[in-house]
């Protein structure tokens, strides 16, 4: 028995030496990975950001957003929202778990609060607003771990999230049959609007995150829509964000783009209904990281909700 033991526990120092030697190289890959991105960038080879800006194929990926029960109140209204986890805009409430949540805010003009929710709670918030205009609801997650079993599980997740520079990555790491790990963090923001349309959408420094540049509660069938991705508080070109749009109708259509050099992308004549706006990034997973789970890679999910106004006649069900 105790030679088994010493037997299992050399394993897995070997292992971890492995992961700590091939980690430098990943790194490498990885940074070589992000300027692919930018060479592909229409400052550098002279592409219209309406190239970059084509649509692609839907992702599939689960997801995490907050979900407000109205998008719109009027002062002395209560707003309540719950956060959810599931696919194609369709998923469970998740309960109110404070040991899981890192950042739970509201944002208004007046600044930054922290929401008080009680665990185990549907209702991740609930608060009457102190002032019109618009309101900013944040959610930020603790540490998570997921794991893949078998190369190619991790190899599609990593295409369906546009970051196909990851698979070879992991491939020459040589262990095609290795648990991979991966440590993922949530970042989801949702926009109310209080009262008389005003205010705006605010950076509020969460590590990866989408803000709406123009309001999407100014009704204008004319004025395009404008999100812009940021990582570590600066614009991230050549990401893959996914659009959720859901009509009054509850029809779905999913969409995505890849973010311009200056980390946007526009919805030109947004439609009336529901949407999530979503972007992944991948990244080798820091030293506290691998030494924490084992990981080798780290995902950041951000996710923005909000309502573009309309009528709830047939027309608004043209997504």
């Amino acid at each position: 028995m105790t030679s088994s033991l010493n037997s299992q526990l050399s394993n897995r120092i070997l292992i971890r030496l492995k992961l700590d030697l091939s980690f430098k190289s990943l790194v490498k890959v990885y940074k070589m990975g992000q300027m692919a991105a930018l060479a592909k960038s229409p400052l550098l080879h002279g592409l219209s950001v309406a190239a970059l800006s084509a649509i692609v194929s839907p992702l599939p990926a689960h997801e995490l957003w907050v979900s407000p029960q109205q998008y719109t109140v009027e002062m002395g209204e209560q707003i309540s929202a719950n956060v959810r986890n599931g696919e194609n805009f369709d998923g469970d409430l998740l309960r109110f778990d404070p040991s899981r949540v890192r950042r739970l805010s509201i944002s208004d003009a007046e600044g930054l609060r922290t929401a008080n929710t009680q665990a185990g709670s549907d209702t991740t918030f609930a608060f009457v607003p102190r002032q019109s205009g618009m309101q900013i609801l944040a959610y930020e997650s603790v540490l998570n771990t997921v794991s893949y079993s078998k190369l190619p599980a991790f190899e599609s997740f990593a295409r369906e999230v546009g970051h196909d520079w990851a698979i070879a990555a992991q491939r020459s790491l040589h262990k095609p049959d290795f648990e991979i790990i991966e440590n993922y963090f949530r970042y989801a923001k949702s926009l109310v609007q209080v009262g008389e349309i005003s205010g705006s959408d605010q950076l509020l420094g969460m590590e990866l995150e989408l803000t709406a540049v123009t309001n999407p509660y100014v009704n204008s069938p004319d004025r395009p829509l404008e999100i812009k991705l940021y990582y570590q508080s600066k614009p991230l070109a050549g990401n893959q964000i996914a659009i959720f749009a859901r009509s009054a109708c509850k029809t779905l259509r999913v969409t995505s783009k890849t973010s311009s050099s200056s980390g946007s992308i526009t919805i030109p004549g947004a439609t009336p209904g529901e949407y999530m706006i979503s972007a992944i990034q991948l990244r080798p997973a820091s030293e506290q990281g691998r030494l924490l789970t084992g990981a080798s890679w780290e995902s950041l999910w951000a996710s923005l909700t909000f309502e573009v106004p309309g009528n709830n006649h047939s027309s608004a069900c043209d997504l």
